[in-house]
């Protein structure tokens, strides 16, 4: 039986090297220019690993308290609280050893390099066109100094790791849960795949969640974190929902004035919409088939979808890069992708532009059809 003739990359290799380094380049650029920046994002990481590592983690759920120690902490006032679980708390004293920019240099390589070298060791055949269609959509979130790469590096791993490790991949998904609106749902709706199994696992992994930071932070420092998480979640939904850095189909219907109980039934109906189109498009692939619904429902069933969240689409991206060919397709991908990431990532965006998100769901309605007209590499006969 003859062998496959390996399939060739659909980018050059300038191409490919020039986009992958620049995820790098411009984490330089940035820690080179730090003190022309006020506070942002990273901030807020950096300063709970400081109460932790200060033993006053406590702090880190105190609004008030955790936003008036900016200015003491960084010589400028931020308003960025601390809304994580303790779980993530190990995370931020790691990055609080070195001073703040030197810390996000290392945040920028860590995640950066975590990710290319999971793409590269679970897509090896699709790993130049992963990364080339990656390099605009990972900028977003290293300027805003966001985990969300390793949250999607977690993400790639719990798909992996659930063919033989469902438990692993439990654990997995429990990390990207730290994000409750996005990580959340994918771990809900895996936990719901795999029961009743996934139940004993789920508490088991809840338990020792909870006891290992109660010994290391207090025992009460989940109260906190939940009395926090509460009134946090009060005031987004109330006062801050129309905030211009979060968008949403929900969002994209409020210049039309809308009752808020039809934009809410327009946006679950948009939602179905899409996960039924990433269903078809898997309808042939039964393995990947749930891992592409439950990335999609992820991003577009929460009504305040922030900018930096938008690199866990890559998610099904991969998935559709890994089953398809996009040779056939490539001016589309690459015309969608310079579309939709480009502008986010280099320039700014007037707020009532809401972020491109037109532009995003029409990106991921291109790709699977993708799927959908050509689902297998072509192989010479």
């Amino acid at each position: 039986m003859p062998e496959s003739t390996p399939r060739p990359t659909v980018f050059s290799k300038s191409l490919f090297w020039i986009l992958a380094t620049l995820p790098f380049i411009l984490s330089v650029l940035k820690y080179s220019l730090w003190e022309t920046y006020g506070t942002f994002d990273f901030y807020a990481f950096h300063m709970a690993g400081i109460l932790a590592n200060d033993g006053q983690a406590m702090l880190a759920y105190n609004w008030d308290q955790f936003v008036a120690l900016f200015g003491q902490q960084y010589g400028s006032t931020g308003s960025l609280p601390w809304f994580y679980p303790p779980i993530l708390l190990p995370y931020a004293q790691v990055l609080a050893l070195f001073n703040v920019s030197t810390a996000y240099l290392v945040f920028c390589f860590t995640s950066l390099a975590s990710y290319y070298l999971t793409v590269y060791f679970l897509f090896r055949k699709q790993f130049k066109e992963i990364i080339v269609l990656s390099a605009f959509p990972l900028i977003i979130p290293i300027a805003f100094g966001h985990p969300t790469i390793l949250f999607l590096v977690a993400l790639l791993l719990a798909y992996r790791l659930s063919r033989h490790a469902p438990v692993l991949a439990l654990i997995a998904l429990t990390l990207i849960a730290t994000k409750p609106h996005v990580g959340g749902i994918i771990l809900f709706l895996y936990f719901l795949k795999t029961a009743p199994r996934s139940i004993l696992p789920s508490l088991a992994i809840a338990i020792v969640a909870i006891l290992s930071t109660s010994l290391f932070y207090g025992s009460d420092i989940w109260f906190a974190f939940l009395n926090h998480l509460k009134d946090a979640s009060r005031s987004v939904l109330s006062t801050q929902i129309e905030n211009p850095f979060r968008a949403s189909f929900y969002m994209v219907l409020a210049p039309l004035n809308l009752p808020s109980v039809f934009r809410w039934l327009l946006h679950l109906s948009m939602l179905a919409a899409v996960c039924g189109l990433g269903a078809y498009a898997f309808r042939d692939k039964k393995s990947d088939q749930f891992w592409v619904v439950a990335g999609i429902a992820a991003f577009f069933a929460s009504p305040y979808i922030v900018l930096y969240d938008y690199a866990l689409l890559l998610f099904p991206l991969i998935l559709v890069l890994k089953n398809s060919d996009i040779q056939i397709s490539r001016q589309w991908v690459m015309a969608a992708l310079l579309l939709e990431f480009i502008p986010m990532a280099l320039i700014e965006i007037p707020p009532e532009y809401k972020f491109n998100f037109a532009a995003i769901l029409l990106f991921i309605i291109a790709v699977l059809m993708i799927k959908i007209k050509g689902s297998s590499p072509t192989t010479p006969a």
